[in-house]
């Protein structure tokens, strides 16, 4: 369920629950990642975005660059295989 918060800037924000979550475990018996949901996550909807900064881009690519390196960092079995086939 999708719930709307309120707009700010140029989006809308809403609230939903994520019903799988986000894959942030790393299963060391498995060897790949889990999904640890469900959580609770803020989406927000652009408007306009055709007209978007190229700061706000810069913004969204440094928190998934954050996200995925402290994955990495967070799991020596991945970062393992990681560096095994460099």
């Amino acid at each position: 369920m999708v719930k709307y918060i309120g707009s700010g800037g140029f989006s809308n924000i809403y609230s939903a629950l994520w019903m799988e979550g986000p894959r942030w475990k790393w299963d060391d018996r498995l060897e790949e990642w889990t999904q640890t949901g469900p959580i609770k996550v803020v989406l927000k909807c652009l408007d306009n975005s055709l007209n978007i900064s190229s700061s706000y881009v810069d913004q969204v690519i440094m928190f998934i660059l954050n996200d995925f390196f402290y994955q990495i960092l967070h799991s020596k079995t991945f970062l393992k295989s990681l560096l095994s086939e460099l």
